[in-house]
């Protein structure tokens, strides 16, 4: 409860919208394992959806065994398409490839 409270009381008792700019516009969610990231991801992406947005979810977590997969997953049932690796691709050429597709295919919202 004391942990809860400190973190209402830095970050703001009333919630607000998320604000989001330029095209596309990227958030990269960090946390530890096991914390909601993908979970968190998932959501975020269904409401930007919601509100006209057309994002992409992109799967950079190459650490983790089954983080892609799953991702996938939450995506599909968030009806929101997901960016996976290539072979071989580290952390950064997914970042990359993600923001040229994104911009081809005129997503506007990437979260990673």
């Amino acid at each position: 409860k004391i942990v809860r409270d400190e973190l209402q009381s830095l970050l703001g008792e009333d919630g607000t919208e998320l604000e989001i700019s330029g095209s596309p516009s990227v958030t990269m969610l960090c946390g530890l394992q096991g914390s909601g990231k993908t979970t968190t991801a998932g959501k975020l992406a269904l409401r930007l959806r919601k509100r006209g947005r057309q994002p992409l979810l992109v799967a950079a977590d190459l650490q983790r065994a089954a983080a892609v997969e799953q991702l996938v997953q939450v995506g599909a049932q968030a009806g929101v398409p997901v960016l996976v690796p290539e072979g071989g691709e580290d952390v950064l050429a997914v970042a990359r490839r993600s923001l040229a597709f994104a911009r081809d295919r005129g997503h506007d919202a990437a979260r990673r």
